[in-house]
C-alpha cells in the first residue's frame, strides 16, 4: 500500500466547491431583505420591459457578490414564468479594467466565438444591441468591484450601458445595470452617468455579526463537512474570530484550513486547536515581544490557560487555575490563592493577550471564560515552557 493510500478514509471535508468563495449556495443567510429590495425594484424589467439600475454596496466579506449572482438567478427563474427573457453577466472589473474588455465579456455571454479584436467599442455595443431586440432579452449586467474600472476607465462605458433603451425600441430589448463596490461609486461618476441612479438605487449591506456569521458557518458545514466532524463549539469559535471583521470569507476559509488541519493529524473530526492553528498560520502568528514584560507568575498562569485551551474553545478561570497550579508544581514554583490569580488574568487581558468575558451558566450562575486572542494554545504553550524553563 503506497502512502497516499493509507491516508484515505480520513476525508473531514467532502465537498471543498462548497467553500470556494465563488461558490453561491442556494440561500443566503441573513440577505434575505436585500433580495427581496433588489426583486422589488427590477421586477419592472421583466414585466413592463423597463430597465432599472441598483447600487450595491458594502465592505469585503459582506457578501455582495453572492449576492448579486444570486439574485440573478433567481430572478432569471421567476422571470422566465412571466414569459420575459433575462439574461445576464456578471463581469469583474478588476480582472477586465478597460471598457473594451467588459465589452467583450458582455458579447461573448451571446457570441462565444465573437472575434476578440478588430471591432471598436460602439460596433461591439450596437452588437450587443442586436441581439436583445431581435430576442426580447432584457440583459442585467453586474459590474463587481465597478470602481477599478471607473477610476481607470472613467464613466463613459456607464453612461453608454444605461442609455442603451434610448436608441432601442421600450420593451424589445434593454440593459440594467447592478454596480458592485465596497465603496460609494457615485462620487467616481461624472453628472450625467450619475442621474440614473435613483437615490432608492442603493442596496447596504452591513458587517455580519457574530449570530450571523455563526448562522453562516453552520450552512457551510452542512454542505461541505462529513457528518459529526463539526461541532456547534467549533462553530461558535470561528464565528467569533470571523465576528472581529464581520467578514463571512475570513470565516469560511478559516472554517477550510480547520478541516485540512484536522485531516493532515488524522483526527476524526475538528477540534478548537486545528481552528487556533488555522488562524495563526492565516492572520496572525505569536507575538512573543508581548510576553517579554510578564514576570514568571503570569507566565505560569497564561501557561495554565494554553493547557486549558488544547482541546477547547474557551475555558473558565477554574479549569485555568486548575492548569497553573500543576504548571506551578512542574516548575518548583508555589501557586499563588485566587485572588491573586484572578489578577493575573484580568492583566493578561488588559494587555490583550487573552480575551475574559463574563457568562451566565445554568448551574453556576455567572463565571468567566477565557479565550486566546493569537496563535494556538500550543505555539503558546512552546513558547512559555521554553522561558519558564530558561529560568525567567
Amino acid at each position: 500500500m503506497g502512502y497516499f493510500d493509507s491516508l484515505q478514509g480520513r476525508a473531514i471535508i467532502k465537498d471543498h466547491k462548497a467553500l470556494s468563495f465563488n461558490y453561491v449556495p442556494k440561500e443566503l443567510p441573513h440577505r434575505e431583505p436585500q433580495m427581496r429590495r433588489l426583486f422589488t425594484m427590477f421586477r419592472s424589467v421583466a414585466e413592463e420591459g423597463v430597465p432599472q439600475n441598483a447600487l450595491l454596496r458594502g465592505r469585503v466579506g459582506t457578501g455582495k457578490t453572492a449576492l448579486a449572482k444570486r439574485f440573478c438567478l433567481e430572478f432569471k427563474e421567476w422571470a422566465g414564468k412571466q414569459h420575459a427573457a433575462i439574461e445576464f453577466e456578471v463581469v469583474n472589473c478588476r480582472r477586465r479594467a478597460s471598457n473594451a474588455s467588459v465589452l467583450l465579456a458582455l458579447v461573448t455571454h451571446f457570441d462565444a466565438n465573437f472575434p476578440d479584436r478588430g471591432f471598436s467599442n460602439p460596433e461591439i455595443l450596437d452588437s450587443i444591441r442586436k441581439t436583445l431586440v431581435k430576442d426580447r432579452i432584457h440583459y442585467i449586467v453586474v459590474l463587481d468591484e465597478v470602481d477599478v474600472l471607473l477610476r481607470k476607465a472613467g464613466t463613459d462605458l456607464i453612461y453608454q450601458l444605461t442609455r442603451f433603451e434610448e436608441e432601442s425600441l421600450k420593451g424589445q430589448g434593454s440593459i440594467s445595470l447592478i454596480l458592485v463596490s465596497q465603496e460609494n461609486v457615485l462620487d467616481l461618476m461624472d453628472e450625467a452617468s450619475r442621474s440614473t441612479f435613483k437615490p432608492t438605487s442603493k442596496v447596504v449591506l452591513d458587517r455580519y455579526t457574530r449570530e450571523e456569521l455563526r448562522d453562516i458557518v453552520a450552512q457551510r458545514v452542512g454542505l461541505a463537512f462529513a457528518p459529526d466532524t463539526v461541532d456547534d463549539d467549533v462553530i461558535a469559535q470561528v464565528a467569533g474570530i470571523a465576528a472581529e471583521t464581520g467578514d463571512a470569507r475570513r470565516a469560511i476559509d478559516l472554517l477550510e484550513k480547520s478541516g485540512m488541519l484536522a485531516e493532515e493529524d488524522g483526527a476524526g473530526a475538528v477540534a478548537a486547536e486545528h481552528v487556533r492553528k488555522a488562524n495563526a498560520l492565516a492572520y496572525s502568528q505569536l507575538d512573543s515581544g508581548r510576553l517579554d514584560d510578564l514576570d514568571r507568575q503570569k507566565l505560569l498562569a497564561l501557561l495554565g490557560v494554553a493547557r486549558a485551551l488544547k482541546r477547547k474553545s474557551s475555558t473558565t478561570t477554574g479549569e485555568a487555575t486548575g492548569h497553573y497550579e500543576l504548571a506551578c508544581e512542574e516548575f518548583g514554583d508555589k501557586p499563588r490563592g485566587t485572588t491573586q490569580f484572578w489578577k493575573y488574568i484580568k492583566d493578561l487581558s488588559d494587555r490583550g493577550i487573552i480575551e475574559t468575558e463574563r457568562t451566565r451558566s445554568g448551574t453556576e450562575g455567572l463565571t468567566t471564560l477565557i479565550t486566546l486572542t493569537e496563535a494556538s494554545a500550543a505555539e503558546l504553550e512552546e513558547e512559555l515552557v521554553r522561558r519558564l524553563g530558561d529560568g525567567k
